[in-house]
């Protein structure tokens, strides 16, 4: 679980989805839980530069600054997912998507957003895993969100979509979204 849960996320618009659906539950009676708000950036918000070895997201304005810190989130786009093994259902303020396949495929992956973990190592700069000049050509949402898994006693389930299944811990993570595909081909 804590492999799972170590994971970090980013994409532009479905970044959480992805993320999810790139998990493979070590059982099949696991439920994977996203929930959380984005972020559009904007390029008064940030800057990108160096830290280290790696590329980060150095943070400039105050209002990107208090959602990373969880200030004022009712005023960004709200995400909740559940995947079980066979898809997901995913809804934003702006989109809803439903995903299922009994096969292995491909083709959501070849549609969705590109997402990029993020990690915060000072409470202003968050280094991207996995650095890619997508980031800087295409439009990206921050993404924070808590992510967790719960086992399901049967087979079976049916789930309240307003009901918060998350633990009293939170498990805060960061990702990028950025949304490279400029055809969707179905």
């Amino acid at each position: 679980m804590k492999g799972i849960l170590g994971i970090l996320f980013i994409v532009c618009g479905a970044c959480a989805d992805t993320f999810v659906l790139s998990q493979e539950p070590q059982t099949h009676n696991q439920i994977g839980f996203v929930e959380g708000n984005s972020y559009p950036l904007q390029t008064q918000d940030f800057r990108l530069g160096a830290y280290n070895e790696n590329f980060a997201l150095y943070i400039i304005s105050q209002t990107l600054q208090d959602f990373i810190e969880g200030k004022n989130l009712e005023s960004t786009d709200k995400i909740r997912i559940i995947r079980t093994k066979n898809g997901f259902i995913s809804t934003r303020s702006d989109s809803n998507s439903y995903y299922t396949s009994n096969n292995k495929t491909n083709l959501y992956a070849q549609i969705a957003p590109k997402t990029y973990a993020l990690k915060a190592v000072k409470p202003d700069i968050l280094v991207i895993e996995n650095f890619s000049k997508d980031i800087i050509e295409n439009s990206c949402v921050l993404i924070r969100s808590n992510v967790f898994i719960r086992n399901a006693s049967r087979s079976e389930i049916i789930l309240d979509w307003n009901k918060n299944y998350a633990r009293d811990s939170q498990n805060i993570v960061f990702s990028l979204e950025c949304d490279t595909n400029t055809q969707e081909t179905l």
